[in-house]
């Protein structure tokens, strides 16, 4: 192909275009797919433009994103953590609380700066514990969301030996939290962390190398952006169509999409202790060690901390407390594994570790299944969190230096 002369070149493609409209139609395609790759026309649409489920995902980002300031303390982790710190949060306020509304964790803030040495006023602490999450979502989190402008000064990072290794999860590609934060950092470079096995990888590459299969949402997207651009001078004066109102069964109707909606989940002070013995789950979980899952997570979690390390965000990580029954269920050494694994990381990263798993601190009131804490529980566990940062003078120092610097900030903002 080097030594043909560019007539030449020209004259075999009159000939593939001469053949018949089959190969030209395939030679022209490829073409064009070529180009559009090169040149990429729809790579630039924004992220929040393309359409997407309002999960759990969607609304801890947004929540997150919009706020002026980003929160001096994020937690990281699955619903080990998320449930726990927001029923717990319903009766420190002594009100109902709507995590998918209302992620600040107002006791935590509490604990921290009523224990710690210095005075830290106005310090915030987000909730971003989502269900199902593992250590490759939390990576995510941080690369996708705490970016220059809109870091935390603190991660607390609490992992329990579920969020490692999990017999029903199937890649870290495959959850919906790594999809969505995918449209906000460049993914393409994790392929084979994200979808270890080349069997994986056949559909997302397939799809990658049609341009107009990898960007049809992207170009639906700019397409009618533009088409809306050019009508809006007759479409603003027309009345708004019934079609487009929400009623309560479309929200109802929603639950059974993967949404989630405000008001529906609902944590209400003092409620009731209720425990859900569902061992089937639990078994199917850790049916057996899953070395290779392990492995994957804990090289997401390593780049979780280095991505951390690298912006300059301190970290505490967090060995979650476990049940007798989860204890007893997972194969032989699968638990000593995961302590090791975070006390090695925390020491390579320079992190806080933090052992909340302690005996002889939850009774049987504290859980209300085979892994996530009651209310009461929640309050024993993210205590001692908060009165393990309380008491670490480098982290204290720097959440007060943090509270300066955004009290500057607003100030400024004020004109004062």
């Amino acid at each position: 192909m080097g030594d043909m002369s560019f007539t030449e070149i020209s004259r075999k493609l009159k000939n593939i275009f001469s053949s018949g409209p089959l190969p030209a139609a395939v030679l022209a395609f490829l073409l064009c797919n070529l180009l559009f790759i090169y040149f990429n026309p729809f790579g630039k649409v924004d992220p929040d433009a393309l359409p997407v489920a309002r999960n759990w995902i969607w609304w801890a980002t947004h929540e997150y994103s919009d706020a002026p300031n980003a929160p001096d303390v994020v937690v990281l982790g699955s619903s080990v953590v998320m449930h726990p710190l927001w029923h717990h949060e319903a009766d420190f306020r002594q009100q109902t609380v709507d995590l998918v509304a209302d992620h600040r964790s107002k006791y935590l803030e509490h604990v921290i700066s009523s224990k710690a040495p210095l005075p830290l006023k106005n310090i915030t602490v987000f909730n971003f514990g989502l269900p199902g999450s593992m250590a490759s979502d939390d990576y995510m989190v941080s690369k996708a969301l705490f970016t220059e402008e809109h870091k935390p000064a603190l991660v607390v990072l609490g992992l329990c030996p579920r969020d490692m290794f999990d017999n029903r999860f199937n890649n870290a590609a495959s959850s919906k939290h790594f999809q969505y934060l995918s449209r906000y950092t460049e993914t393409r470079h994790l392929l084979d962390l994200s979808m270890p096995e080349w069997w994986q990888r056949i559909g997302y590459l397939s799809s990658e190398a049609l341009y107009f299969s990898s960007k049809a949402t992207a170009a639906q997207v700019f397409t009618e952006e533009a088409v809306k651009a050019v009508f809006s001078p007759l479409t603003s004066k027309l009345p708004p169509s019934p079609l487009d109102r929400k009623s309560e069964e479309d929200k109802r109707f929603a639950m059974y999409q993967n949404l989630v909606e405000k008001g529906f989940w609902i944590a209400k002070p003092n409620a009731p202790f209720m425990f859900m013995n569902d061992t089937g789950d639990l078994k199917k979980r850790f049916k057996n060690a899953n070395n290779k899952l392990f492995e994957n997570q804990r090289k997401w979690l390593e780049m979780c901390l280095q991505d951390c390390r690298e912006k300059g965000i301190k970290v505490v990580l967090v060995n979650m407390p476990n049940t007798l029954i989860a204890r007893s269920t997972m194969p032989s050494g699968v638990y000593e594994r995961h302590v090791a694994c975070l006390q090695g990381l925390a020491n390579k990263f320079d992190c806080t570790y933090v052992d909340v798993d302690k005996p002889g601190v939850y009774g049987e009131r504290d859980f209300t299944d085979w892994c996530h804490l009651s209310a009461d529980g929640g309050k024993k566990a993210f205590g001692l969190i908060g009165e393990a940062i309380a008491s670490n003078m480098q982290l204290v120092t720097c959440l007060s230096e943090r509270s300066v610097q955004v009290a500057a900030k607003q100030a400024k903002g004020r004109g004062m």
